[in-house]
C-alpha cells in the first residue's frame, strides 16, 4: 500500500507508525497510507570469508552458528603456491552464554593447532557455535 494524502491547514492530524511482526505501517487519522514489509531474514549456518595479505600470507575466517559441529571443506584455488601447514585459531565454547569476567577471565580461551596438507585444500570438522582462523604457511 502506498498513496499520498493532502494536508489541510489548520486541521489537526492523527499520525502513528505500528509495528506488526516484520510490516510498519504508515497511518494518517487510523487509515493505511504506506506499509512496507521486510523479508524474514534467513540464518545461514555457516558463515566464510578469506584475505590475503600484500606478503601473499592468506587467511581464511569461519563461523559456525550451529549447535552442532560443521565438516568442511577448504580450498584455496589459484594460489601462487602450495601451502605446507595451516595455524588454526579457534575460539569455541560449550556453553553459548559463557564470557569472560573479572572473577573468570580465562574462561573462554583461544586454542591453536597446527596441522600439514597435501596441495591446498583440506577437510576439517568446525565446532559447535565457534569462531575459526586459519593462516596457511607455505
Amino acid at each position: 500500500v502506498g498513496k499520498s494524502i493532502t494536508l489541510e491547514e489548520n486541521r489537526r492530524y492523527h499520525a502513528s507508525l505500528v509495528l506488526d511482526g516484520h510490516t510498519i505501517l504508515a497511518k494518517v487519522d487510523g487509515e493505511i497510507y504506506h506499509s512496507y514489509t521486510e523479508p524474514e531474514t534467513v540464518i545461514e549456518p555457516l558463515y566464510h570469508c578469506a584475505s590475503i595479505e600484500e606478503n601473499g600470507k592468506i587467511y581464511i575466517k569461519a563461523v559456525n552458528i550451529k549447535a552442532e559441529s560443521v565438516s568442511t571443506e577448504f580450498s584455496v584455488e589459484g594460489a601462487k603456491n602450495t601451502f605446507r601447514q595451516v595455524v588454526w585459531h579457534l575460539l569455541a565454547s560449550d556453553d553459548l552464554k559463557a564470557e569472560n569476567t573479572f572473577e573468570e577471565p580465562d574462561r573462554i580461551l583461544p586454542a591453536q593447532k597446527t596441522f600439514c596438507i597435501e596441495g591446498n585444500a583440506w577437510v576439517t570438522e568446525l565446532p559447535p557455535q565457534s569462531v575459526s582462523v586459519f593462516e596457511l604457511i607455505e
